[in-house]
């Protein structure tokens, strides 16, 4: 095993794996846990976490993958509330995410984990201080409108062509020139189980 500080990584030589040095996360304790290994024992699998978690998306468990992509967003923004962050998720009775409202939070980033996100209705992301977006944002479902207006955006991910959205996308007051602002294809099907 490959010992870094308390923490004796198995890596089988066959696997290609991405390890992220920096903070313990409680998935990957999570993982751990589940895989039978002690605390300090990671086992990291041969299919990427991203792969996983679109799985989870599309398997229903919203509340789970809500769960792995805010703790992804708090590790990149380390001064948010994250009790607000949860104040801003609205599920169905059958745990599938309806809304989820994200503004106002002063968000600087998003993981690349939020390009798996299934919004069944309006993901809100206004009035934030982005930047940039993650090359995955093009991944996100979201049935009804994405708000992105009031940020720093000033160019887009290559990604952002593939985004589906239902309703209507909302990006004015960010420095981005709309007559380039690429096709964003809609489509009136929710996205969940």
């Amino acid at each position: 095993p490959l010992q870094m500080g308390n923490v004796s990584l198995q890596i089988p030589s066959a696997h290609i794996c991405e390890i992220i040095l920096g903070r313990t996360s409680k998935r990957c304790a999570r993982m751990c846990s589940a895989a039978g290994h002690g605390p300090h024992e990671l086992v990291v699998s041969a299919s990427p976490i991203m792969y996983d978690l679109e799985l989870l998306w599309e398997a229903g468990d919203h509340r789970e993958a809500a769960d792995i992509v805010i703790e992804d967003i708090l590790a990149l923004n380390p001064g948010t509330d994250e009790p607000r962050i949860r104040r801003g998720l609205h599920f169905d009775r059958r745990g599938v995410l309806q809304s989820w409202s994200l503004s106002m939070l002063g968000l600087t980033a998003l993981p690349e984990s939020f390009g798996t996100v299934r919004v069944a209705w309006n993901l809100a992301l206004s009035a934030n201080c982005l930047s940039t977006l993650p090359e995955s944002f093009g991944g996100l479902k979201v049935g009804g409108t994405l708000t992105l207006g009031g940020n720093q955006l000033c160019s887009l991910p290559a990604s952002f062509c593939r985004l589906r959205v239902g309703a209507g996308l909302w990006v004015s007051g960010n420095g981005l020139d709309l007559p380039l602002l690429p096709y964003v294809q809609t489509t009136h099907e929710l996205p969940g189980p």
